[in-house]
């Protein structure tokens, strides 16, 4: 089951500890600053490539619980 407030929450925690680990890097070492954008980059497409696998079976739980018809 979703919950709306938790899942909001977790994505803003997600997205302020990513943000903190590429502030920090481009702090320690600034002239891999490419270098630390692509595989952080990298990093977050793998992760809500498979936020959004999850949220895709999510929604076909949902579906299967309250059928409704389409249009």
């Amino acid at each position: 089951m979703l919950v709306p407030h938790l899942a909001t929450k977790t994505f803003f925690v997600i997205n302020a500890v990513v943000s903190l680990i590429f502030g920090l890097l481009l702090v320690i070492d600034p002239f891999n600053a490419a270098k630390t954008l692509i595989v952080l980059s990298g990093i977050l497409a793998l992760f809500f490539g498979f936020v959004m696998i999850w949220f895709a079976f999510s929604l076909r739980e949902l579906q299967k619980i309250s059928p409704h018809e389409e249009l």
